[in-house]
């Protein structure tokens, strides 16, 4: 029955979905960290085939989920028939929001990506990240916008008058958003150690991040496998480090949201990798996260909100805009379900044995780090 509980909560969902999207797979596909397009030249005045323009809030050279969803665009376009450079053109510009952190800052980036969408008059832009929607995508009226990784529901986050509902968002533009998969991560921890009864959440103060921290604030507490007894929001990785350590005889479990802006105490940025390896060396807690690059780095445990699987949701929904469709028409949604993912090494470490159930579904579904 556990087993059944488990395949019911990674495997199935009564949310409806575009007929587009759920006909693509969301398993993780593990060559996508390599296959981020590069940047092509401006398309000639005829342009024979479509020009599709992706702006980013993250540098793609410096932030895996991002190489990720780009990855993911590239793989869903495929399987709807069309090849890079063949049957349509890719350039690709970025916000860099971890460097340009500031409104004035992010103003100046997006008005340089702006200038360059008048310019090379693109058949359709895709936005990666909140930021990206925010000063870009929704500063477009003229041509089709694809979204995805926005961090909750747009109707209710954005305050704009380009999303008029999920079902029907008007306009021109629709996308995926990313739903943080509470239940379905605390269910895996609750699996691999079920003496858990309480977690804290930590996490950094990026737009991500405070976003990531407020949806959880939506859900029904009742409804959450682990009660939530302590949060922290801090870039300061000190900080992190001293919470970390008392929460070692506080709580049983640590839910790690956003770790891209913490600051080593030389006030540098350390990067996602190193702020996650700290933890796994330092806490004896099992915790999980929200998505897969930060089990890859150490993180116990995770049911994953997956870049590729971001990406080809976002695909499936250019292509029928590429077919002709309105974008305003088209529902926007987010995958039901999260992909579970398990380091293997980590568990070893907290002398934790998946139980086998778990390890099946990750061998069928998920994703084991080793």
């Amino acid at each position: 029955m556990a087993l059944v509980a488990l395949a019911l909560a990674f495997g199935c969902s009564d949310k409806p979905q575009h007929p587009a999207i759920a006909s693509l797979s969301t398993a993780p596909e593990q060559s996508v960290r390599e296959t981020a397009p590069t940047k092509i030249t401006l398309a000639p005045a005829f342009r024979p085939i479509p020009l599709l323009y992706v702006a980013t809030s993250y540098d793609p050279g410096r932030f895996a989920w991002t190489r990720d969803v780009i990855g993911g665009i590239v793989q869903g376009l495929a399987r709807g028939g069309l090849k890079q450079g063949d049957d349509y053109q890719m350039v690709s510009e970025t916000m860099a929001v971890l460097t340009h952190k500031t409104p004035e800052q992010m103003q100046t980036q997006a008005s340089r990506i702006l200038a360059d969408i008048r310019a090379r008059r693109p058949d359709l832009v895709l936005t990666t990240d909140d930021d990206a929607l925010k000063w870009v995508g929704l500063k477009l009226d003229k041509v089709p916008v694809v979204f995805s990784g926005v961090n909750g529901n747009p109707v209710r986050y954005l305050s704009s008058d380009k999303i008029d509902s999920l079902e029907k968002p008007g306009h021109n533009l629709t996308g995926v958003y990313q739903t943080t998969y509470y239940r379905q991560s605390l269910l895996l921890v609750k699996k691999l150690v079920p003496s858990a009864r309480t977690f804290a959440i930590i996490t950094d103060k990026t737009t991500t991040g405070k976003t990531l921290l407020e949806s959880l604030k939506t859900i029904d507490s009742a409804s959450l496998p682990l009660q939530w007894k302590d949060s922290f929001v801090s870039d300061q990785f000190s900080q992190w480090e001293e919470k970390i350590k008392d929460w070692q005889h506080q709580v049983d479990a640590v839910f790690v949201l956003s770790a891209n802006a913490v600051l080593d105490r030389q006030g540098e940025r350390m990067t996602m990798n190193q702020a996650i390896e700290w933890i796994a060396d330092h806490s004896a807690l099992p915790d999980t996260a929200c998505w897969t690059e930060q089990v890859q780095d150490g993180i116990l445990v995770s049911a994953t909100d997956d870049g590729a699987q971001q990406g080809r949701f976002s695909a499936a929904l250019a292509l029928k805009i590429l077919e002709g469709a309105a974008p305003g028409d088209l529902p926007v949604s987010t995958p039901p379900n999260g992909v579970p993912a398990l380091n293997l090494e980590r568990s070893k470490k907290l002398s934790i044995s998946p139980p086998q159930e778990l390890m099946s579904l990750l061998i069928e579904n998920g994703v084991i780090f080793k």
